[in-house]
């Protein structure tokens, strides 16, 4: 059954919507109601009300009495139905959708876009304009963009740039579903997976700062007798990936979580099976590092242990909700978000896993907006004091075992250099974390020297978006956008 994609609204304006939906008949796109020419001259004066821009790159205007939907390069009118506030698209790539303009949670204005089935979906939002990046920076930014798609064959890809001084730009190519081809738009949530662990390393050092946590803990601590010699396994250890503890994903589990979807994993039995493999090394050894799902379950755990709260709890009073990343939480154990991407491996669609099995290691999902706001929040010092920074930053050898060979891991945080970029390796040097997981691939990633944030998200687990970042680098080096 496929999962339908609704707008991203918070409870309250849904449960106003839902009362006017009541009384209104809900259409798929395809068959939109006409309206007649006595009816014309109201709807015109009722369309004025959504002039305007809206976030990402898009602008409502009004041309001769009818509604324009502009979004450079393409534009189109807007034909109006028997719903004030409901509208079709006259040509370009949404030709015959259906269109509506709805309150936001922010206090403004969302466009929703409809599919086939009649499902909707947010593709851009009011009260939330982003500054522009000028038209030619943006033209260059867009055929990167399209370039890449086409080159590593990706379904789909989401682009966020935020340049220093100059603005934003999100972006977005391709099929977020491939089966229904229904197209990527910039605000689509997709799986993080990987990157979920800067969130979860952020939430514990602000413990820490707190006095709830000490580095320095052990597992035997928080959680007794749950892991043999765990008086020997510190917090620290957990989140830079030095515990020697095996990795849970390996030997076989992913093939049970394939083979039960919709089961819902607690983190006790995720601990589990990794208890069942060997271990890479003793904790903290000298020299060793080794790349563990399993260290960010079990300090998922003790955040909870700490603070008698969810982690989800945590994560959304201390981070989610203070930067107003309203787009970006765990999905309920017992479904998918709606609106999230398709993802896919090879040609198989694996967007129905019930992602409890990655919970704190990698289960959460957002949008590139959410991300690249998060990350430039956290380098900021707008969630950790300049010295729990340093601490965060404190990097170790992965002794050739990372993503790449000179990639350096510090708490929940990466640093290393991006591929093919044409420049100096100050330059290219990026700190933040990858993922990839059950169909996605993504990238968080702050240039220290320039202050730039690229986000990419690609919905085909083979595509590496790390190639999706050096091109749109390289494109800002050649359009001399870096900040001096």
């Amino acid at each position: 059954m496929i999962k339908q994609r609704f707008p991203r609204l918070g409870v309250a304006v849904w449960t106003m919507l839902l009362a006017l939906f009541a009384a209104l008949p809900i259409r798929a796109a395809s068959a939109p109601q006409a309206i007649s020419n006595s009816e014309s001259v109201q709807v015109q004066h009722n369309a004025a009300m959504w002039q305007g821009k809206y976030s990402p790159n898009t602008t409502i205007s009004m041309r001769d009495g009818m509604l324009w939907f502009i979004r450079p390069p393409f534009e189109s009118r807007l034909f109006p139905t028997a719903h004030f506030d409901t509208f079709t698209v006259e040509q370009g790539w949404l030709a015959g959708m259906a269109l509506r303009f709805a309150p936001n949670q922010i206090g403004g204005t969302s466009i929703l876009i409809a599919d086939a089935a009649g499902a909707w979906s947010e593709f851009a939002r009011s009260g939330e304009i982003y500054p522009d990046l000028g038209p030619q920076l943006i033209t260059a930014l867009e055929q990167t963009l399209d370039q890449a798609v086409v080159e590593r064959k990706a379904p789909g890809a989401l682009l966020y740039v935020h340049v220093p001084g100059r603005g934003v730009w999100l972006g977005a190519r391709g099929l977020a579903d491939t089966a229904h081809g229904i197209p990527m738009v910039p605000l689509d949530r997709f799986r993080i997976a990987s990157v979920t662990k800067t969130f979860v390393a952020t939430v514990a050092l602000q413990l820490v700062e707190e006095g709830w946590l000490r580095l320095d803990d052990t597992v035997e601590r928080w959680l007794p007798g749950l892991v043999p010699g765990g008086e020997r396994i510190t917090v620290q250890q957990l989140l830079n990936h030095t515990s020697g503890l095996a990795d849970y994903m390996t030997g076989g589990f992913m093939k049970q979580v394939r083979t039960a979807p919709e089961r819902v994993w607690k983190p006790h039995e995720l601990v589990a099976a990794a208890l069942e493999r060997p271990r890479a090394f003793a904790p903290g050894e000298p020299g060793r590092w080794s790349y563990s799902n399993t260290n960010y379950i079990l300090a998922g755990m003790i955040i909870e242990q700490a603070t008698r709260n969810s982690l989800e709890f945590e994560i959304q009073q201390r981070i989610l909700t203070p930067l107003h990343l309203v787009d970006t939480g765990f999905p309920p154990p017992e479904r998918s978000v709606a609106g999230t991407a398709r993802g896919y491996v090879g040609s198989a669609d694996y967007s129905e896993l019930n992602m409890s099995f990655a919970w704190a290691a990698g289960g959460m999902v957002s949008t590139t907006a959410d991300v690249g706001r998060f990350v430039q929040a956290l380098f900021e010092n707008k969630l950790l004091k300049p010295q729990t920074l340093a601490l965060m930053l404190s990097f170790a050898s992965t002794d050739g075992s990372g993503s790449s060979s000179d990639m350096v891991y510090g708490l929940g945080v990466m640093q290393r250099s991006l591929p093919d970029v044409q420049s100096d390796a100050v330059t290219r040097t990026v700190r933040g974390h990858t993922g990839g997981l059950a169909g996605y691939r993504t990238v968080m990633w702050h240039l220290p020297q320039s202050g730039v944030t690229l986000v990419v998200a690609v919905n085909r687990y083979e595509v590496d978006p790390n190639h999706f970042a050096a091109a749109v680098l390289n494109t800002l080096i050649a359009r001399n956008a870096l900040p001096q």
